[in-house]
């Protein structure tokens, strides 16, 4: 991890899906609350604001917060269905659980 984060040729956000990819792979592992944690600092900011983006594309008025712990809760869930084999598999995965979580929950509300 240590030589993904001291490559200065790579970007921000390439840096932050090889670390999430990381800790991700990691919690599927050992289900370590650490790894999850570092996870949900690196990426809550980024999910909160695809979920902000597809609920303003649905003219929700869903709460952006209830549904990004939604979308984490899921993603502690289902380590299992996790695969690791890309650098950018957290950001892909993660994308995909945010939309079926933003969709869940309109159709709770028969927004569907």
């Amino acid at each position: 991890m240590l030589a993904v984060v001291a490559d200065m040729e790579r970007s921000a956000e390439s840096v932050r899906d090889a670390v999430s990819t990381m800790l991700m792979d990691c919690f599927r592992e050992s289900r370590s609350r650490a790894c999850f944690g570092l996870l949900y600092e690196l990426n809550s900011s980024h999910l909160l604001t695809q979920v902000q983006g597809r609920l303003r594309r649905y003219s929700s008025k869903a709460d952006p917060l209830d549904v990004l712990q939604e979308v984490f809760f899921n993603v502690y869930r289902y380590p299992h269905r996790f695969n690791a084999a890309r650098e950018d598999a957290f950001r892909v995965w993660s994308a995909m659980i945010v939309r079926n979580t933003v969709l869940k929950h309109l159709r709770s509300q028969g927004r569907g």
